[in-house]
C-alpha cells in the first residue's frame, strides 16, 4: 500500500490508466491533473506511480527490441573495428578485424 496516497485516489489513477492505455508517464500525470484526480500539491515520485500499476497488473513492460547488429563478414579482413578511449591522457586503442 502506498504511504503517500490514499485508495480514493489510487482507485481513480488505476481507472485512469485502464481508459488511457499505453500513454507515458509524464502524460498520464498531466492528464490525471486536468481531470482533477490529483489534488494541485499532490507528490508522488513516479516510481511510486509505476509500482501502483505494477501491483495492480497494469504495467506495460516492453520488451527490448532484438540486436539487429551483426559483426560478420564474408571474407576475412573484410570488417574492422575500432575501440578507442582516453584515459588519464593517454590514448589506448583496440583494433580487431575478422
Amino acid at each position: 500500500k502506498a504511504r503517500s496516497m490514499d485508495t480514493e485516489t489510487e482507485a481513480a489513477l488505476v481507472n485512469l490508466k485502464k481508459t488511457l492505455g499505453d500513454v507515458s508517464l509524464p502524460v498520464f500525470m498531466r492528464e490525471a491533473r486536468s481531470n482533477q484526480i490529483l489534488p494541485p500539491d499532490f507528490r508522488a515520485s513516479p516510481q511510486s506511480i509505476c509500482r501502483l500499476f505494477q501491483r495492480h497488473g497494469l504495467d506495460d513492460v516492453v520488451s527490448p527490441r532484438p540486436d539487429m547488429r551483426r559483426f560478420e563478414a564474408e571474407l576475412p579482413n573484410d570488417l574492422w573495428q575500432a575501440d578507442c578511449g582516453r584515459l588519464s591522457g593517454l590514448c589506448s586503442s583496440t583494433i580487431t578485424h575478422a
